[in-house]
């Protein structure tokens, strides 16, 4: 419905997911757990910053028609923009210590599939020792592409 009534959206990891699905896109189950803070190549660094940006999801998404890929990883798009509306595959919001919980919850399927929970502390302990207002700096981008509209 915000698509068809014209809102800016921007959807984060399942979210993106959510938004590839509504713009005619689709998806797919990625060929294995795709987890842990990863850099990303960017063709639109002042919309999506490199990163690292955590990725913690077992499903991708397509870039839908129409849209342009700004972002991916070696597992596939990490985001995509059509119009106001942009697609993200990672998580800008998630934190060390967010990604930890997540590790604990998710700790017998990343043992099935190889992925330590202190790999996971160790990679977030290295990336929040780095300063970073990259989050903000997509949020921010996002929002100035976004028309102003009378409430």
């Amino acid at each position: 419905r915000a698509v068809d009534a014209d809102v800016p959206v921007l959807g984060i990891c399942f979210g993106g997911q959510a938004l590839s699905l509504a713009l005619g896109g689709a998806v797919s189950r990625a060929d294995s757990l795709v987890c842990g803070w990863f850099e990303i190549e960017t063709d639109q660094p002042g919309l999506v910053p490199s990163g690292p940006w955590v990725h913690f999801n077992y499903e991708i998404f397509s870039v839908p028609m129409g849209a342009t890929q700004v972002a991916r990883s070696p597992a596939g798009p990490s985001a995509f923009r059509l119009g106001t509306h942009v697609g993200v595959q990672f998580h800008p919001e998630a934190t060390p210590a967010i990604v930890d919980r997540w590790a604990e919850s998710e700790a017998p399927k990343l043992a099935e599939l190889g992925i330590e929970r202190e790999d996971l502390r160790a990679q977030g302990e290295r990336v929040a020792a780095r300063p970073s207002g990259k989050a903000f700096a997509l949020f921010d981008a996002w929002r100035l592409m976004a028309p102003v509209r009378a409430r």
